[in-house]
């Protein structure tokens, strides 16, 4: 089976990064403004760091960045917030803790991706177990997020997106392979209720109702979303085969 380097950005986080992303994949690399290389260095030692410009910021930019600066075929971006992976089949959740089993999700992700002809993998992004659905163990017209990997290089990301880059990357996915690869058992992680550092310095309330409204301009009826209490929720709406009335 091919490996699927990991690659953590992170920003202003060189101490969280230590105790989150980096304990589920202890051999990533984290990719850093070089202003910041001597802080992660110090607080991440044993970790390969590659530096990128700092006036490269945001979601979009960065994942392109990495993306042009990686040979690798295979690639997952995960968030340095990250700290847990959790299997949902069954009665209860399950931790996966030892980093070889994470890195092995991730590769066995990657290679059904590849197998089913598609440059985007990822995972459950609702890590509650009352919402797995067994009867849908993998998913394959949603959008993806926190961890996301690419396949191949055909797809680019919209580097004038700083906060929802990839959301309209996962559509630009369903546009051109008609699936993405998202295993539903399994679900990463993260925290960001008070956390500093980041992409919080690209994200503002103007900032976010500009993105969505270019987003909805773009894709129209096949993204919708709303507020739901404090949380903004973004739905794909793709469907997987034609309606009766257009099968050949």
């Amino acid at each position: 089976m091919i490996p699927c380097p990991a690659l953590i950005p992170s920003r202003q986080r060189s101490r969280l990064v230590a105790k989150k992303a980096l304990r589920l994949f202890p051999q990533a690399t984290l990719c850093v403004g070089r202003l910041e290389a001597k802080d992660y260095a110090r607080s991440c030692p044993d970790v390969e760091i590659v530096t990128h410009p700092d006036s490269v910021v945001g979601i979009g930019p960065l994942r392109q960045w990495m993306l042009d600066h990686f040979p690798d075929d295979r690639l997952c971006f995960v968030d340095d917030d990250v700290h847990a992976l959790y299997a949902l089949v069954g009665l209860h959740k399950r931790d996966v803790t030892d980093p070889l089993d994470v890195q092995r999700a991730v590769d066995v992700a990657a290679q059904c991706a590849a197998e089913a002809k598609t440059g985007v993998f990822g995972f459950n992004q609702a890590w509650d177990v009352r919402k797995f659905r067994p009867h849908a163990p993998f998913m394959l017209n949603s959008w993806i997020g926190g961890v996301i990997g690419v396949v191949g290089r055909e797809i680019k990301y919209d580097t004038s997106l700083l906060m929802r880059a990839d959301i309209d990357f996962c559509l630009q996915a369903l546009m051109k392979y008609r699936i993405v690869w998202q295993d539903a058992r399994l679900s990463f992680v993260h925290d960001r209720s008070g956390v500093t550092g980041g992409n919080a310095v690209a994200r503002s309330k103007r900032r976010e109702e500009k993105e969505l409204k270019y987003l909805k301009e773009k894709w129209g009826r096949y993204l919708e979303y709303r507020e739901v209490q404090t949380t903004l929720r973004l739905m794909v709406h793709v469907q997987r085969v034609w309606p009766l009335s257009h099968a050949v």
